[in-house]
């Protein structure tokens, strides 16, 4: 039974199992040698009940025993609490039944040795009362009828003493046997007790264990939680980010709209100074037609004679205005041809270095959004984890703590099993202490008709 008990300690190793299983097949074969030997002298009168109830529970023992063994080969979660079930419900029973049985054929050992040797002390003492009336008798009568009454009287109470010695002989035999296994119930009693005052001090360490577990349990949802806060605030951290890369965008979409705006004031600038150009082609031509007059009005005066010189003096004059018109006229029209030019490139150079500009932001802030969801949507992954891991850590803090309390209550029953063990110990060793006592009067029954069969007989030679 303890070795049995053995198979169902949690975290027992395969060796363990191994040797568990083979000092159980070892008192097997023991007891069912020593049943042999019992069985060996034969019974009397009510003994073959008594064994045949003691073979019964014994088989049945044997069979829960055999029912172990097949659900620790299977070696599954559900037949390991199958044999912890049987350890506190049919292994009890079944051993309680052996024991009782054991005991109710001891008893019947002891009342029958006491019966023995009370109608051995009976006879006994008839007999030497018949012998002293047979021998005043043989005195009156004579002793040739006291030689043969003598001698019939002597076959009958030899006849007796030789049953009586039989009779003796087995119960000595059948007390060695109880003695002897008293003696193995009370080593495996001993046993027992020393397993479970080392599987109750293993029980306390894993209970130490698991109650170390289930704080660390408890200290890793905590850090969850509080991973998962962290993570939270990291997601929103960077949709801000995200939310503040779109206003950037939006920002530089502002930018090039005004830049563009602001080109098109440029070209009407351009249109303005072209119009200016244009109106300063129209003084030229003025200009070209003033010379053209004053020439004219040259030619006239010239022709007028003395009447004309002042006329002359006049148009020369205007002429030379003209002249100075149109000179300034080409310097303002090469100024606006300049002024064109230089405002086209400049528009043209700053459309394209701010489109360039604006493009790269651009591209840049396009790159920061995705770089920005990409850690958005790893904090959104790192989220999730954190949450199922924060889950798992309080599933397992609570199976811990149900795994705790399990283990508590395995320690109580194995405490009560030790109860019981103690018990069974001291029984035994009570048992034991009887068989010793019957076979020594056994012993004493059995000396007791061997004087008597001397006395009738006489001691041999």
């Amino acid at each position: 039974r303890i070795t049995l008990r053995t198979l169902g300690l949690p975290g027992i190793t395969a060796e363990q199992t191994a040797e568990a299983i083979r000092a159980a097949n070892e008192s097997i074969t023991a007891f069912e040698e020593a049943e042999k030997r019992y069985t060996g002298h034969g019974f009397t009168a009510g003994q073959k009940d008594l064994y045949e109830k003691v073979h019964a529970d014994w088989v049945a023992f044997k069979d829960v025993g055999t029912h172990v063994f097949a659900l620790q080969k299977v070696g599954t979660p559900e037949s390991m609490q199958q044999i912890v079930k049987i350890f506190f419900g049919a292994c009890p029973a079944a051993a309680a039944k052996v024991n009782t049985s054991m005991t109710d054929l001891l008893t019947f050992h002891k009342k029958t040795a006491k019966t023995k040797k009370d109608l051995a002390n009976a006879i006994a003492d008839q007999v030497n009362l018949f012998i002293i009336l047979v021998a005043a008798v043989g005195i009156l009568v004579g002793l040739v009828v006291g030689f043969f009454f003598a001698t019939s009287v002597s076959k009958a109470i030899l006849k007796v003493s030789n049953h009586l010695a039989e009779n003796a002989e087995l119960v000595s035999s059948a007390s060695t046997e109880i003695a002897s296994s008293s003696g193995s119930l009370s080593a495996s009693a001993t046993q027992q007790a020393a397993s479970l005052e080392e599987t109750a001090a293993s029980l306390e360490q894993i209970t130490a264990m698991i109650s170390k577990a289930a704080e660390n349990a408890k200290l890793a949802a905590q850090s969850s939680a509080n991973s998962h806060s962290k993570a939270e605030e990291g997601r929103a951290a960077v949709d801000e980010v995200m939310h503040s890369m779109d206003d950037i965008s939006e920002s530089n979409v502002a930018i090039m709209n005004q830049v563009n705006e602001s080109n098109l004031q440029m070209f009407e600038i351009v249109k303005v100074i072209q119009e200016i150009g244009n109106k300063t082609k129209v003084i030229n031509d003025i200009v070209f037609q003033t010379k053209l007059l004053s020439f004219n009005a040259s030619v006239e005066a010239a022709r007028a004679g003395e009447h004309g010189k002042g006329f002359a003096v006049v148009a020369e004059e205007v002429g030379k205005l003209a002249q100075m018109s149109g000179n300034a006229a080409k310097e303002i029209s090469d100024m606006l041809d300049s002024s064109i030019s230089k405002v086209e490139n400049l528009v043209s150079d700053s459309k394209t270095k701010v489109e360039s500009l604006v493009d790269l932001g651009k591209r840049k802030v396009d790159a920061g959004v995705n770089v920005a969801k990409k850690c958005s949507d790893v904090l959104n992954e790192i989220v999730r984890n954190v949450s199922e891991v924060s889950s798992l850590a309080q599933e397992i803090s609570q199976a811990t703590a149900e795994q705790a309390q399990g283990v508590g209550e395995i320690n109580r029953a194995i405490g009560q099993l030790d109860t019981v063990t103690q018990s069974n110990t001291t029984s035994s060793a009570e048992a034991a202490s009887a068989a010793t006592s019957l076979s020594s009067q056994a012993e004493s029954l059995k000396h007791s008709v061997d004087e008597l069969s001397y006395t009738i007989q006489g001691r041999p030679a």
